[in-house]
């Protein structure tokens, strides 16, 4: 299968669309390229008509057209729908769309985007991820700082007060702690470094340093703004807990208190009163659930 992804550039929006092609490649062979949002030119209303232009459009062999065109993030809609037309080959949006859903071939979407009732539509659990589970170290904790969001009130003070008592709760953990690009300065400029607490920027990590850290890492805490990495760390099947937040009433958020009071994951207040981890927790691997589902409906055509 020769696949085709659009990139905006934007980490999340490639980490779904790399974690259903890692999928997709698990289950069939796929070559795959990666076409760069800004070498595709789409004309006013060729997005309708299929009128685009790559670069290399004279020098493309093609052995290397398409079959399925996989696009996230709103910036790639247009060029989407522009090359699975010129290249009649089938389109597939992992996100809400912005545009008429009925455009798109296929569309994969996370539960709280409240997609319609649709043959060629998928709700998964968050969104799709490239996250895998490893063997884990014991005494392993991560703890995972985002940042100001729509859906959850930051306040740094809290969430340094509750990383210390974390560490000071669990002091046989060796934790690890890294920060994100939404990190505010007043956080960073007060964590303190601890005997059982070492510090990771996110500026000092390798592309691949999260996803493998994860994989492998016993227990891991999360700011409930991150939800992507709520979804992340329960993929890689870890002992997830979220830090507390004054939670805003989104679809979003709801999602979150779902996790909690389906005890698939522990707020913070549940470790301060040792409620223990499930014994069995839910496996989620919904790039796999993905690639599976989208594979059942080509072969239907």
């Amino acid at each position: 299968m020769v696949i085709w992804y659009l990139s905006d550039g934007k980490p999340g929006h490639l980490n779904q669309i790399l974690g259903l092609i890692a999928a997709l490649g698990e289950i069939t062979p796929t070559e795959n390229f990666e076409i760069p949002i800004e070498q595709v030119k789409v004309p006013f209303l060729g997005w309708l008509f299929g009128i685009a232009k790559l670069p290399q459009d004279d020098k493309r062999d093609t052995a290397t057209k398409p079959e399925i065109i996989i696009g996230a993030g709103h910036g790639t809609h247009k060029a989407l729908l522009a090359l699975s037309k010129k290249l009649s080959a089938k389109s597939m949006l992992l996100m809400s769309p912005s545009l008429p859903l009925p455009m798109f071939d296929f569309v994969c979407a996370p539960d709280h985007d409240r997609l319609p009732l649709n043959e060629n539509c998928l709700s998964t659990e968050g969104a799709l991820n490239r996250m895998k589970p490893g063997k884990k170290i014991m005494g392993s904790g991560l703890i995972l700082i985002g940042g100001p969001s729509s859906h959850a009130k930051w306040k740094s003070d809290k969430i340094l007060q509750q990383v210390s008592q974390l560490i000071e709760i669990k002091a046989d953990t060796h934790w690890v702690l890294t920060t994100s690009r939404r990190t505010p300065e007043d956080f960073i400029q007060k964590i303190e470094q601890k005997p059982n607490l070492k510090i990771i920027h996110w500026q000092d990590t390798e592309s691949n340093w999260l996803p493998e850290t994860m994989s492998t890492t016993e227990e891991i805490w999360v700011t409930p703004d991150s939800v992507s990495m709520i979804y992340e760390a329960l993929t890689a099947e870890a002992n997830v807990g979220i830090f507390e937040l004054k939670i805003l009433p989104t679809r979003v958020s709801m999602g979150i208190e779902r996790l909690v009071s389906e005890k698939r994951i522990l707020c913070f207040d549940c470790l301060k009163s040792k409620e223990k981890w499930p014994e069995e927790p839910v496996p989620l691997n919904e790039a796999k659930r993905c690639a599976d589902w989208l594979l059942k409906k080509l072969a239907k055509l």
